[in-house]
């Protein structure tokens, strides 16, 4: 490798080439080992989104547009005015020059530079650091957004400690729950069964349920949408133990490893019947976020609670003959409704739960 790049080391232009800045920081034994593993760590966060298939070609092609960029040793000497960017840029941002192919496009969505965390972005901007020779550096002369993606890949969890200073998530877009995510296929059956829990207070937190729905800490409240608008809102409460996850692994050759990219979560009838919802990364992501109490943003897709809709209905109806309601006339009180068949005449009864 030395002899590769020997010549580099005498170029006028490697100040500036892209290849050479890639090349330095791969050979600095610890920026080396962290560029290697953030780029590991961003395919498995495009594989786990389940979007793509990502072939040995195109994870060629990629490295060599993040490493590389596009410019040859000639075009460099030939016209002294190109600038041809940095890897952290050319790996995440949309508009980079001459970017193609569905890796680098899904890659796009977990830009580290589309979130925030004030700590670490005053730290990244701040005039009052020593820049290169701080620890962790800081880049004043960078742009924001390549000052966060510069951080992402040159931070390790040491300096991300230092500036944080707390425990809060710095790293990919959207991948702040991708750990667990990941996880789950090597998950005791109580870690999963906690999971499971959270990803149901998760779903009941996408309806607008009064707060008293949430007292009955055995069970997950689903919302009952009435035929006709009232103020009353309804709900049906389904019991965690009916509910289990588990990870969708592809089938592969004995000896393989495996990565899924879907997780099914089940609900068992009475009946002993199974419904099935199956979840990519993303609605995984969200439905972790709302159980902890994050306001779901309008950035949201429709696509994404489609079948989440249809799962839900179809457990809410599956005990509809007793519902639980509350209405804003006694907004500290539950009523619980049923309907009972007695002497063939049907009655609605209605009482007050303590």
């Amino acid at each position: 490798m030395g002899d590769v790049w020997k010549p580099c080391h005498t170029c006028t232009a490697n100040n500036y080439c892209s290849a050479w800045e890639s090349v330095q920081t791969v050979r600095n034994e610890q920026k080396g080992k962290l560029l290697r593993n953030r780029l590991y760590e961003s395919f498995q966060a495009v594989h786990h989104r389940g979007e793509i298939h990502i072939t040995a070609r195109e994870l060629r092609a990629t490295l060599s547009y993040i490493f590389f960029g596009i410019y040859y040793c000639t075009d460099l000497h030939q016209d002294p005015d190109i600038r041809p960017g940095h890897y952290y840029d050319r790996a995440f941002d949309p508009a980079s020059s001459a970017r193609q192919g569905e890796v680098l496009q899904e890659l796009t969505f977990f830009d580290p530079a589309l979130e925030a965390h004030p700590k670490v972005d005053r730290y990244l901007l701040g005039q009052n650091n020593s820049g290169e020779n701080a620890s962790p550096p800081s880049y004043p002369k960078l742009p924001f957004k390549s000052a966060r993606r510069r951080a992402y890949f040159e931070w390790d969890e040491k300096d991300i400690a230092k500036v944080r200073l707390d425990k809060s998530y710095f790293g990919l877009a959207r991948c702040r729950n991708l750990e667990r995510f990941r996880k789950i296929p090597l998950m005791s059956e109580e870690e999963k069964r906690k999971l499971c829990e959270d990803l149901c207070k998760g779903i009941a937190r996408l309806e607008d349920l009064p707060l008293l729905a949430f007292k009955d800490t055995n069970g997950v409240p689903l919302k009952i949408t009435p035929r006709t608008p009232t103020e009353s809102i309804l709900w049906v409460v389904k019991p965690f133990e009916r509910f289990s996850l588990e990870a969708k692994l592809p089938v592969t050759d004995e000896g393989l490893e495996q990565l899924h990219t879907h997780l099914v979560l089940k609900y068992k009838y009475a009946d002993g019947n199974y419904e099935e919802l199956i979840m990519g990364a993303e609605l995984f992501h969200i439905l972790i976020e709302l159980k902890y109490g994050v306001q779901l943003s309008d950035a949201a897709s429709d696509d994404t609670f489609a079948n989440l809709s249809i799962f839900t209905q179809r457990l809410a109806h599956e005990n509809s003959r007793e519902l639980l309601a509350w209405n804003p006339v006694e907004d500290k009180v539950t009523f619980k409704i049923k309907a009972e068949l007695k002497d063939n005449i049907q009655k609605i009864i209605c009482t007050r739960v303590l």
